[in-house]
């Protein structure tokens, strides 16, 4: 009787080890399905892009970071090859190469940069002004439709129509943008002039 009630728990278990087996083949199938109907690109680590490493090593042909609305995923990265995406917003990915580059928090950055060169509105973030990675925001960061603009991707901005952005990158990509062709050059240039000082400031300190 003991050995029949265990065959069967052991029945069970395995039954209810393949039903999760199942349940979680499913959920692949249609997400993959969706992102397909939907022409999503997936990330080519799957989440894992999000690792620390994974974006630090990426952070370089990083050209903007995009809110994202969507089931999965809450920023749409673009870079200088590809689009990827992110489940984390544009302000967390921001944070993790603040700290992978710097050892330093967002909020203690933002604060320096504030305190020092009395950038209050809009702060432009440099995440290594040595090699004038320096993320630009279009808007309040903590606004849930805040872009975040690489100053050194950018090669000019132009204007359309209707007075707004329109960015012109390096690569030959162009993106236009809901903010002013006016607020978006003075950002570039505020963005322009904070490396330049940083520099200086390590010129004159020996670095």
């Amino acid at each position: 009787m003991q050995i029949r009630k265990l065959t069967n728990y052991k029945k069970w278990k395995s039954s209810q080890k393949l039903y999760k087996n199942l349940q979680l083949f499913k959920i692949i199938f249609i997400f993959n399905l969706y992102t397909k109907i939907c022409n999503i690109p997936l990330l080519k680590e799957a989440f894992e892009l999000d690792a620390p490493a994974n974006l630090h090593a990426i952070s370089s042909i990083v050209m903007m970071l995009l809110p994202y609305e969507h089931p999965f995923y809450r920023t749409q990265i673009h870079t200088t090859k590809e689009i990827l995406c992110s489940p984390k917003t544009p302000l967390e990915l921001i944070k993790e190469l603040i700290i992978s580059h710097n050892y330093s928090t967002y909020e203690g950055r933002r604060k320096a940069i504030i305190e020092k060169w009395n950038l209050q509105q809009n702060t432009p973030i440099p995440i290594n002004h040595r090699r004038f990675i320096c993320t630009i925001p279009t808007k309040s960061p903590k606004a849930w439709d805040c872009i975040w603009v690489s100053y050194k991707s950018i090669k000019t901005i132009t204007k359309n129509k209707d007075d707004q952005a329109i960015l012109n990158f390096y690569n030959g990509e162009t993106m236009t943008l809901p903010i002013s062709y006016y607020k978006m050059k003075q950002q570039w240039r505020k963005a322009g002039n904070l490396i330049a000082q940083m520099m200086l400031d390590d010129f004159h300190n020996d670095f």
